[in-house]
């Protein structure tokens, strides 16, 4: 098996024995494999650890549910880089590792107990895991390819606008030269014999340089043609994609009504009802905006945008915050967090879009807007 040398493997696990298996297992197809050590905090190794597949090798799934809800709630890193996470099972909890993973709260799970089952299954497992961690870098790439194409199209728009411009002026110029030439050139045809030995030859290069000026004005404007519809098509195409946005909203009368809202504005939606649910769709999925809720069971608003802003990939989406609380110290904090807008509950259907085409505006700015700009009301 071939493992990318960035990716590497953290192992879960509390029984000594089991670990020993695993590593026997695998150190000859994995070349980072890390386990924790004894008496360590695994939440704080995994931390320390570049792991982006992390194997959960408990004796039972409870305690791999469990050890993933303290690791989504305590670790610094879980949400800044894409990870999978595979889960070990023993035979009569199969269906229940089946019902996990279909619901997203697990990636994969592998039949681990008793090895004789399937002693190979863990392998080609930790491959396909690792090798859809490949893919889904290479797809972040082309979002990534897709978003410069949009800072390409805008700055480009001024310059194709000003070189069509400059363009209809200087080839203006150009045919008023070429006229006047023509003009100089017929009146300085021969009359006489004298002047024909003086000036024929003068009058042929001059009648050359005319006929190839023609020929660059022509290619010339044949490349602003080209140039505009270059340009109106790439424009087309971007314009085509309909702008994307991730509400993370616990409350389901208030996703109905953005989903209402969002849906008649022709945008795509998606959403989720926990904080840690939206960071785990952020690591497959790079939306244009981001609506916000601050109090959600778990992990709250404010520190799932602190984990947006910390990731390199999220960073730059803007975050609205919507929510019911008003209290200042709130509002300062979502400014600090970097949040694009504020919402106040309940808003109305104006606010709510013009804010939302505000932040879209805007996506492809360094930073968030300066807090001036905010008006909840």
């Amino acid at each position: 098996m071939t493992v990318n040398e960035n990716q590497s493997v953290f192992v879960a696990v509390s029984n000594i024995s089991t670990m020993e298996v695993i590593r026997d297992m695998l150190q000859d197809e994995v070349k980072a494999l890390i386990f924790p050590e004894p008496g360590a905090d695994m939440v704080k190794m995994f931390d320390r650890c570049q792991a982006q597949l992390i194997v959960l090798a408990f004796n039972h799934v409870e305690q791999s549910i469990e050890f993933y809800e303290r690791l989504k709630n305590e670790s610094e890193r879980l949400h800044l880089k894409p990870c999978r996470i595979l889960l070990l099972c023993d035979k009569f909890e199969a269906e229940k590792a089946y019902s996990l993973c279909r619901k997203g709260t697990f990636d994969n799970y592998v039949v681990f107990w008793p090895l004789s089952f399937d002693p190979h299954r863990l392998k080609i497992s930790i491959y396909q895991e690792l090798r859809s961690l490949d893919n889904l870098y290479k797809a972040r790439d082309r979002l990534r390819n897709t978003a410069r194409l949009h800072a390409v199209i805008d700055e480009l728009e001024g310059v194709v606008a000003r070189l069509v411009d400059g363009g209809s002026v200087f080839t203006e110029q150009v045919r008023d030269v070429l006229e006047e030439a023509e003009e100089l050139r017929v009146g300085a045809l021969p009359h006489t014999d004298r002047d024909a030995r003086v000036s024929t030859e003068d009058i042929g290069s001059l009648y050359d340089c005319i006929n190839v000026l023609k020929n660059k004005v022509w290619h010339f404007e044949s490349l602003c043609r080209e140039v505009e519809h270059s340009y109106q098509g790439a424009l087309k195409q971007v314009a085509s994609a309909k702008p994307s946005v991730l509400v993370v909203e616990d409350d389901a009368f208030y996703r109905n009504i953005m989903m209402t809202l969002l849906k008649a504005g022709d945008y795509q939606v998606n959403f989720a009802k926990t904080a840690a649910e939206a960071l785990g769709i952020l690591q497959e999925n790079t939306p244009d905006l981001i609506l916000m809720d601050l109090m959600m069971p778990g992990m709250n608003g404010l520190e799932a945008i602190r984990h947006i802003r910390h990731n390199e990939w999220t960073k730059h989406i803007p975050v609205i915050v919507i929510s019911g609380q008003s209290q200042k110290e709130v509002i300062s904090r979502c400014i600090q967090l970097g949040a694009f807008e504020f919402i106040l509950k309940p808003f109305n259907r104006q606010i709510f879009i013009s804010k939302i085409e505000k932040a879209l505006g805007s996506r492809e700015a360094k930073g968030p807007a300066n807090k001036d700009h905010w008006n909840m009301m």
